[in-house]
C-alpha cells in the first residue's frame, strides 16, 4: 500500500516527539491508520546541522516551497510554535490543498478566525488536539465526545510551568523566585518565562476550549488574566491553614446569557481533585447539562506527550481524508462575554498594616461602604510593630474589592495590599 507523505515544520520538542512516536510505532499507527505514514519532509532552519536521530538522506529541507510544491505531501505538521512564520505557513499549507495539524495555541488563539475560514474555503482539514494540554483529548472531547450536551462550565489547569512552581512551593515551603529557577533548570520554564508565569499561555488555551464549547469566537486578549508572580510562600502556607490549594486556574461559564472567562491564581478547597493536580501536570473539568461534571487529567507538555496527540490528529486525517461540514470550528460569532467586574466571588485579602488600636475596626468598616462583607479574619503579629490581616471575604463583585484596595492604599495604617486572591466558586464534584 502506497504510504500518506506528510511534512513536518520544525523539529524542536513538539517535531521531534512526533517523529520519534511515527518511526517507533509505525507498524500499529499503520494498522490504525489503514494506510502506513512516511514523514517526506522536515522543515529546519539548518538542514546540514546533525541531530541526534536516524532519519533517511534528504528528508531535512530548508525551503517551505519545496513542501508547497510537492503534490505527494498530503499533511503538513506546523511544530514551529510562535506566531509567525508558522500562521503563513498554515495558511499557505491549507491554500496550497493540504491538511493541517497544528500544537500551536497562539496561532489558533489569535488567528483561529481566518484559519478556519481558510480550511473552509479550500475544502481541507485543520486539527488541533496538541494546542491544549498535551496528551491530554481534551479537544477531541469536545468536539465528538460531549456534542450531546450544552457546555455550562470548562475550568482547567493548563499550564505545567506554573503548576511546577505553585506545587514546588506547596511541598516544600521554597518562594516563587527560588521555584522559578527550578522549573527553569529542568527545561519547564523558558529563560524569559512571562506567557507562562503571566498567564498568557493559559489565556490562550481557554480561548480555544471556550470556542469549542460555547461555539463562537474568543479573542484570548479580552481574558481577564492575572499571573502567580504575586504569590508567596506565605499565602500558600495560610491557604492551607484554612483548607486550600492555590492553582492557576482557566475558567469558562455561561450565566444570564453570556460568557465569564478569567484565568487568576486561586484558591481551591483540597477536597477538590483539582486541588491535588501537582507538578508539571494538567488537568480540565468540564460540565455539559447531561453528563455532569467530568475530568480530564494528565501530561499537559513535552515532546511525547504532545507528540502523542499530533500523531494521533495525524492518523485522524488518514483515516478520514474527506472535509465534513461538521467538522468546521465557526468562529463567525462573537461570543458575548459578562462583565468581569461585577461577577461576584469569595476572596482572600491579605494585609500588612501598622499594630494599633481600631485598625481592624476601621478596615472592617471601610469595606462595608464598598459593599463588602468579611466573612472570617485572622491577624498574625510579628515583632516589628505590624500585622499580617487575613481577611476572607462573603460573595462580592470585583470592581468592589478593587475599589476598595485603592482606599486601602490611601489609609496611613496600611503597609501594603499583599495579595488579593479569588476563592474558586466550584467546590462541586
Amino acid at each position: 500500500m502506497k504510504p500518506v507523505e506528510i511534512a513536518i515544520l520544525g523539529f524542536g520538542t513538539v517535531g521531534s516527539g512526533a517523529y520519534r512516536i511515527l518511526n517507533e510505532h509505525a507498524d500499529a499507527i499503520a494498522r490504525r491508520a489503514s494506510s502506513p505514514i512516511e514523514v517526506r519532509k522536515i522543515l529546519v532552519r539548518d538542514a546540514s546541522r546533525k541531530r541526534g536521530v536516524q532519519t533517511p538522506p534528504g528528508v531535512f529541507t530548508e525551503s517551505m516551497d519545496e513542501i508547497l510544491s510537492d503534490p505527494g505531501i498530503r499533511i503538513v505538521v506546523e511544530a514551529m510554535g510562535g506566531e509567525e512564520p508558522a500562521l503563513s505557513y498554515t495558511l499557505a499549507a491549507l491554500e496550497a490543498g493540504k491538511d493541517v495539524v497544528t500544537a500551536n495555541k497562539l496561532v489558533l488563539a489569535l488567528h483561529g478566525r481566518s484559519i478556519f475560514e481558510a480550511a473552509r474555503a479550500s475544502g481541507r482539514r485543520i486539527a488541533f488536539e496538541g494546542s491544549v494540554a498535551g496528551g491530554i483529548p481534551v479537544i477531541r472531547a469536545l468536539r465528538e465526545g460531549l456534542t450531546a450536551n450544552t457546555i455550562e462550565r470548562i475550568t482547567g489547569i493548563l499550564n505545567g510551568t506554573t503548576n511546577f512552581i505553585l506545587s514546588a512551593m506547596t511541598d516544600r515551603g521554597v518562594e516563587y523566585a527560588d521555584a522559578l529557577r527550578e522549573a527553569q533548570s529542568l527545561g519547564y520554564a523558558e529563560a524569559d518565562p512571562s506567557a507562562d508565569v503571566e498567564g498568557f499561555d493559559a489565556a490562550y488555551k481557554l480561548a480555544i476550549l471556550a470556542s469549542l464549547g460555547f461555539e463562537g469566537y474568543v479573542d484570548p486578549r479580552r481574558i481577564v488574566r492575572k499571573g502567580i508572580a504575586t504569590v508567596t510562600a506565605q499565602d500558600i502556607a495560610l491557604a492551607d491553614k484554612f483548607g486550600y490549594r492555590i492553582k492557576l486556574l482557566a475558567g469558562a461559564e455561561r450565566g444570564d446569557g453570556k460568557l465569564h472567562l478569567s484565568v487568576s491564581p486561586s484558591l481551591v478547597p483540597k477536597g477538590h481533585p483539582l486541588a491535588n493536580v501537582n507538578g508539571a501536570y494538567n488537568a480540565v473539568t468540564i460540565e455539559g447539562d447531561s453528563v455532569g461534571q467530568l475530568m480530564l487529567y494528565g501530561k499537559g507538555a513535552g515532546d511525547l506527550p504532545t507528540g502523542s496527540a499530533v500523531v494521533s490528529d495525524i492518523i485522524e486525517l488518514v483515516r478520514f481524508p474527506d472535509l465534513s461540514e461538521s467538522e468546521i470550528i465557526r468562529q463567525d460569532r462573537d461570543l458575548e462575554l459578562s462583565d468581569s467586574t461585577a461577577r461576584p466571588a469569595e476572596y482572600y485579602v491579605r494585609l500588612l498594616v501598622k499594630d494599633l488600636p481600631g485598625v481592624l475596626g476601621q478596615i472592617a468598616t471601610m469595606l462595608g461602604v464598598h459593599g463588602i462583607s468579611i466573612a472570617t479574619v485572622t491577624q498574625e503579629l510579628d515583632n516589628e510593630g505590624r500585622a499580617t490581616l487575613l481577611i476572607f471575604t462573603h460573595e462580592c463583585q470585583r470592581s468592589a474589592v478593587e475599589a476598595a484596595a485603592q482606599t486601602l492604599r490611601t489609609m496611613p495604617f496600611v503597609l501594603s495590599i499583599a495579595n488579593i486572591l479569588p476563592l474558586w466558586a466550584d467546590a462541586r464534584g
